[in-house]
């Protein structure tokens, strides 16, 4: 197979099956249905403390509306709580339940490992070379967001 087909074949499984398999770990590991925009969530929430529902949504690049809908979801599931900022009652806060704390640590394990079996048996020169064609291929992905959004 041509590097150039080899390629192809891995972008165009790799977002399902990471998507799979992250799916399938935390469903089992926690005895509930996290979806991938869901985990996405947690994750940009992180572990220490609780965020604005406006910086989540930027973050994510969801507006309020949406986040809101997802977050009532995530909340029946016992994975957030949102709370009234006490300094600005406009604002509402979500953090991580300690469901969602261990939800959030599965989460982070699976990534830790794929980046051990990513890395496992390169050499420093190949890992900072394979960082640097992710870096490469980052760079290009935001740019051509960023260019469909100013269109």
């Amino acid at each position: 197979m041509l590097p150039l087909d080899e390629m192809r074949d891995f972008f165009t499984a790799f977002a399902g099956r990471i998507a799979r398999i992250e799916e399938n770990t935390l469903s089992t590991g926690l005895e509930v249905h996290i979806t991938p925009p869901e985990i996405r969530i947690i994750e940009k929430i992180g572990p220490d403390g609780s965020a604005k529902m406006s910086n989540i949504a930027r973050a994510l690049g969801v507006t309020l509306a949406t986040l809101t809908v997802a977050c009532d979801k995530l909340e029946k599931k016992e994975l957030i709580e949102r709370r009234r900022d006490p300094h600005d009652k406009r604002t509402v806060c979500i953090a991580l339940t300690p469901r969602g704390l261990i939800a959030y640590h599965y989460h982070e394990t699976f990534y830790r490992e794929l980046i051990h079996v990513m890395f496992s048996g390169l050499s420093s020169e190949e890992q900072n070379t394979l960082l640097s064609g992710i870096r490469n291929l980052s760079q290009y992905l935001t740019q051509v967001e960023y260019d469909k959004r100013s269109t």
